[in-house]
């Protein structure tokens, strides 16, 4: 699905976050969650054996039920060859996020894994044009 076809703006979750992947976590009823899966099973109901939590948007923080739905690794890695391309860290999607995004750009840097210099960019429309 493209990034103009999505219910609305990714909305960030701004707890803790995985140090590697870059996924939320969140206590809920005694357990630790990805953010994203604790969204998606409130908003969706309960995860098919098999099947996992996956963006649309490609943004890892991203727990806009919209931009969820389940399905299996094949569609995972299909979706992240889509959405990142070889050569890219970011895909459209995440780029709208950023330009948006109020908080500081260092702040914005770290949850994308990106320099503040590309946030800048970003921001400014010299990279990510739409």
């Amino acid at each position: 699905m493209s990034a103009e076809h999505l219910p609305g703006a990714c909305k960030l979750f701004a707890g803790a976050k995985h140090r590697r992947t870059g996924h939320g976590l969140k206590w809920y009823q005694g357990r630790l969650w990805y953010a994203h899966r604790l969204a998606a099973h409130l908003a969706l109901g309960v995860c098919p054996p098999g099947l996992g939590c996956l963006h649309k948007c490609g943004t890892a923080s991203c727990v806009n039920a919209g931009h969820l739905y389940y399905g299996d690794q094949r569609q995972n890695n299909q979706d992240v060859k889509k959405q990142r391309g070889i050569y890219r860290k970011l895909n459209q999607a995440q780029a709208d996020s950023i330009r948006v995004d109020t908080r500081s750009m260092r702040v914005i840097a770290k949850d994308y894994n990106i320099s503040s210099g590309m946030v800048s960019h970003i921001k400014a429309g010299r990279q990510w044009q739409t």
